[in-house]
């Protein structure tokens, strides 16, 4: 049922998209990717900090 998870190369808007469309899950942070699998009602996981750690 699962694969191996990849870190993957930079993507254009309309590759991730379709990527996105693609997958059964998103794993991000609080960023564009994981607003577009909520978008495209697709599950997703996501982290966020209250504030920067730099």
């Amino acid at each position: 049922m699962f694969t191996k998870a990849r870190v993957l190369p930079k993507l254009d808007l309309n590759s991730l998209k379709a990527l996105i469309n693609k997958v059964d899950l998103v794993i991000g942070n609080d960023t564009g990717p994981t607003h577009m699998a909520w978008a495209s009602n697709k599950a997703f996981n996501y982290t966020f900090w209250e504030y920067s750690r730099i």
